[in-house]
C-alpha cells in the first residue's frame, strides 16, 4: 500500500510504502506523479521506504524501475530508509533521470522533508 502526502500544492510530494502493494497501486502512484509534473513542470519527491521489509527491498526497487514511467522533471528525490536502499538505489535513480538524489536514514525524515522542500 502507498500513502501519498501532498506538500506545496503538488510541487513537493511524499510517498510512503507500507506493507504489500499491487501493480494497480504502483500505476496510481505513477499517474499521480505524472499529473503533478504536468501541472508544475518540476516536482520534488520524498519516498519513505522505511516500512518495506528487508526481503522486499530489491523487488520494490526493480518494480519502481520497471513499472513506473520515467519521471522527467523530478528535481530532487529523497529516499528515506535504511542503507539497503542506498545499495539498491540504481533503479530508483533511473526512475527520475536528472534528479538530484539523496538518501536519508529513518531517523532523518524531517531533514529529508526539509531538503525536498528546498529549505536545506
Amino acid at each position: 500500500m502507498f500513502d501519498i502526502v501532498n506538500e506545496k500544492d503538488g510541487q513537493a510530494v511524499g510517498i510512503t510504502a507500507r506493507g504489500a502493494f499491487t501493480t494497480k497501486e504502483l500505476a496510481d502512484v505513477g499517474r499521480y506523479l505524472a499529473d503533478c509534473l504536468a501541472r508544475h513542470g518540476r516536482v520534488d519527491v520524498l519516498l519513505d521506504l522505511e516500512a518495506v521489509p528487508p526481503e522486499a527491498v530489491e523487488e520494490l526497487a526493480d518494480r519502481f524501475a520497471g513499472d513506473l514511467p520515467r519521471l522527467e522533471g523530478v528535481g530532487r528525490l529523497a529516499v528515506v530508509g535504511d542503507e539497503r536502499w542506498e545499495r539498491t538505489g540504481a533503479p530508483l535513480q533511473a526512475l527520475a533521470p536528472g534528479a538530484e538524489v539523496q538518501y536519508f536514514g529513518p531517523a532523518r525524515l524531517a531533514e529529508a522533508w526539509a531538503w525536498v522542500g528546498g529549505r536545506v
